[in-house]
């Protein structure tokens, strides 16, 4: 990152008579007076497209420096000085002349610079230069988020300094978005001609229209407007001020080339979560990164590179996330919500040409009907979302640790399991918001509580990520990671800079630590996980398993489809049943979960020819039971070894409210794929199946072959739909 060509950074004091400075920084409100009636005539607010070469998930752009500039970096070379510490201004100077280049997406920079009287100088760009009562010259200018402005040229005797950091003023939101609307509307208006009369939503059609002609993408079911922001339910979102704008035209020129999906290594700290509300989400994608190749296969073109590369030069991408249970590849344009030059939500933290973040978040927006639906969540769902692998919780198991030895020891091999599976484990952080984490506090917290969290190094309202679990003698340890990268880390017992790590050297050689890393990922022993932190999940994710799909739904409370599973060797299997997502639901009936179930039938070992309920789905897919339990949902799981002893073997979904309609979808993650070892048949069961009132044993005399939709999504590749009665690889 960074394409600046600029040399060494140094710093440069702020002034002593600054009317800003750091104060107004944190409490920055909209009482300032405007001074910035409009925005200034030469920032980018163009919206046209340029084809720029785009790779493919196996392609990255040749190796390029990292950045630490949050907006791209500035738009011109030459000699660096931070106006503040950390950032946020920098000026730029190449032989007699001054840039400035404003490095945030919420503040305007005013610029106020004072040259001694002799000095002779000339105003470039918008930069107003004045002589005042003392013949000195003033120079001021405002520059705006992810701008590099001209300032001036020349020579000067001697300067003062006085910088002012303020809100966006209003006047320059309203100029802004009606920039980026006018540039928008106006590619619409080209795509629709170019599509004649095709329907807006028949995005593939729309698509080839676009590569036919050469034509920017635009989509046109979520277009780059207000509406994809916040729908009017929940215009109350503090979504305002917020244009849009592609990557080819808010980067400075000399980075446009290397705009790509991914560049280099995919890690856990490329997100950066920008002004959205939406850490949930994004520490679940964070997590995921620990496994590139899984992020790398929710971006593969279901066609060919070579398609691929030709969508992407005209801005269109695709992304492959489950909702509702079922896989959608999801096309959609490279505009991006931005304030000034930069993107305003997720983007990649070290290279602005690294898109896959924002693509990403946008893509999981544009699936639930706009960005202000995915405000506030749990991880572990937005997990299952992106792998499409069921999900378990310990919270409760977390509550019980906290004050039973016992329970404690069997929480922490249960983690220990699942970690030596290669699942991926979250834990949470009690937050002032629930909404905003996976936690369970509704209190607002104390601010002894918040100093607390500050002074061990944990953030409050956050999930972390587990990448290992330890057992060396009496020492049970977790090595836990901060999704943000950042140098936040624990400070306590098990530290970085801890002693014991020298006191217990066995233990250090056993968990591969050899010294401190500002990395964001620190050790902490159970028994401090089990303080500070309140709770967590798993996701059942496997390497190189098999993904089906088949849609069904309840009439009447009776199931269209049920699964008859025929195994010739032992098989792992996860079964999910999922109904519709209420988050971004239009649908009144969506809006609440329904009370379901999954019973797993095997032959009756006494009754031949029948089968018996013998397990059915709780709450955690670890432990299905014998009992009748039906939950309020979105998905419910069951993990289950299958012997071939006898067969057939029954996976029936069941609803608990009499006479209800409800669509749903039934999954089967298994170890080995469907074929000669595995054969999944769809059934339909009669109504008089004694198994709807909860008869523990029925029969198959009147089961009849069903047929409906179904997905396939193999390990490496984008899922392939069918209409049959069996589940096939193809």
């Amino acid at each position: 990152m960074g394409c600046t060509g600029s040399s060494e950074k140094k710093k440069e004091e702020p002034p002593k008579k600054d009317p800003a400075a750091f104060t107004d920084l944190k409490t920055a409100n909209n009482e300032r007076a405007d001074t910035s009636p409009s925005r200034p005539a030469n920032s980018h607010t163009a919206a046209t497209a340029t084809a720029v070469p785009q790779d493919d998930v196996k392609d990255t752009t040749a190796a390029r420096p990292k950045s630490k500039y949050k907006c791209g970096g500035p738009g011109r070379q030459g000699e660096l000085f931070e106006c503040f510490k950390g950032g946020l201004l920098y000026r730029i100077t190449n032989a007699d002349t001054w840039y400035f280049y404003n490095d945030t997406t919420e503040y305007e920079m005013h610029i106020n610079w004072k040259f001694g009287p002799s000095s002779t100088l000339e105003a470039l760009g918008d930069t107003k230069l004045v002589q005042d009562e003392t013949k000195w010259w003033v120079a001021t200018l405002v520059v705006y988020p992810g701008e590099t402005r001209d300032f001036v040229r020349g020579s000067y005797n001697g300067y003062k300094s006085s910088l002012s950091v303020q809100p966006l003023s209003d006047a320059y939101k309203k100029k802004m978005i009606a920039d980026s609307t006018q540039a928008v509307e106006k590619e619409i208006a080209t795509v629709k001609a170019v599509a004649g009369g095709i329907p807006e939503n028949d995005l593939e059609r729309v698509l080839e229209a676009c590569l036919v002609q050469n034509v920017p993408f635009v989509d046109l079911s979520f277009k780059p407007l207000s509406g994809s922001l916040s729908r009017p339910v929940l215009d109350d979102r503090d979504l305002n001020g917020i244009g849009w704008m592609r990557p080819s035209s808010y980067l400075p020129a000399e980075q446009r080339t290397f705009i790509t999906t991914f560049n280099q290594d995919i890690r856990p700290d490329d997100v950066d979560q920008g002004q959205l509300g939406d850490c949930w989400f994004l520490c679940a994608v964070a997590s995921l990164a620990e496994k590139p190749e899984k992020i790398k296969d929710i971006f593969r073109h279901p066609v060919s590179v070579e398609v691929a590369k030709r969508e992407r030069a005209l801005g269109a991408y695709r992304v492959t996330l489950n909702k509702n249970g079922w896989w959608e590849v999801i096309i959609l344009d490279d505009y991006l919500p931005c304030v000034g030059n930069a993107p305003v939500f997720a983007k990649c933290s070290e290279d602005p040409c690294e898109l896959w973040p924002s693509l990403l978040e946008k893509a999981y927006a544009k699936l639930h009907g706009s960005y202000a639906s995915i405000t506030g969540g749990d991880a572990l769902l937005a997990l299952q979302d992106l792998t499409g692998y069921p999900v378990t919780r310990f919270d409760t198991e977390w509550s019980a640790a906290t004050t039973d030895a016992v329970q404690a020891a069997s929480l922490f091999s249960q983690v220990l399991k699942y970690d030596q599976e290669g699942y991926l484990i979250n834990l949470n952080t009690p937050g002032v918001d629930n909404s905003a984490y996976m936690g369970v506090h509704h209190a607002k917290n104390s601010k002894d509580f918040e100093e607390e969290y500050t002074r061990i190094g944990l953030g409050m309202g956050h999930a972390y990520s587990v990448m290992r679990v330890v057992e060396s003698g009496p020492h049970r340890l977790m090595q836990i990671r901060n999704p943000w990268g950042n140098d936040k880390e624990w400070n306590g017992a098990w530290g970085d800079h801890d002693a014991k790590w020298q006191e217990f050297p066995d233990v250090a050689k056993q968990c591969g630590f050899t010294g401190p890393k500002a990395d964001g990922s620190f050790w902490m022993h159970y028994d401090d996980i089990l303080k500070y932190f309140d709770g967590g999940g798993a996701c059942f994710m496997h390497e190189n398993w098999f993904d089906y799909r088949v849609r069904g739904s309840f009439t009447a409370g009776f199931p269209s489809i049920a699964l008859k599973v025929t195994v010739k060797k032992r098989t792992k299997v996860l079964f999910t049943i999922s109904q519709r997502d209420r988050r971004g639901a239009t649908d009144p009936a969506d809006a609440k979960y329904m009370a379901l179930m999954l019973s797993y039938c095997p032959p009756h070992p006494e009754q031949p020819g029948k089968q018996k309920v013998e397990l059915n789905s709780t709450t955690d897919a670890d432990r299905p039971s014998p009992k009748f339990t039906f939950n309020y949902s979105r998905d419910l799981s069951m993990k289950l070894d299958l012997e071939p002893k006898s067969e057939p073997y029954l996976i029936v979904p069941r609803i608990y409210e009499a006479g209800a309609n409800k669509k749903y979808v039934l999954g089967m993650i298994s170890q080995v794929g469907v074929g000669a070892d595995l054969s999944v048949e769809f059934i339909a069961l009669p109504q008089s199946c004694r198994i709807f009132g909860n008869f523990q044993s029925f029969d198959l005399a009147d089961a009849a072959a069903a047929e409906s939709d179904w997905q396939f999504n193999p390990e490496v590749g984008c899922p392939i739909t069918r209409r049959g009665s069996e589940f096939r690889n193809a």
